[in-house]
């Protein structure tokens, strides 16, 4: 996949996501991280389309977020262990 063809938004969205597995300590990004990263952008695509479903994006991003922060962590060399 090449990253330059992607919308502005579709680059922002993996480079969140991306970020959140960082801060998370995961040691890859998947579906939750990209999805949590669409439900978060400003003024973006995913939250309008699940309000017309009529599903709550904000609950969802909650169970999304509980998920990932339960998921094992990949500790880094020098965290101390």
């Amino acid at each position: 996949m090449d990253p330059n063809k992607l919308t502005i938004k579709s680059q922002e969205a993996l480079t969140a996501a991306q970020d959140l597995a960082r801060r998370l300590d995961h040691q890859q990004v998947d579906a939750n991280h990209l999805l949590l990263a669409l439900l978060e952008q400003q003024d973006g695509l995913a939250p309008r389309i699940l309000n017309r479903l009529e599903v709550d994006a904000g609950a969802l991003r909650t169970r999304i977020q509980s998920d990932l922060e339960r998921r094992p962590k990949v500790s880094q060399p020098g965290d101390g262990l």
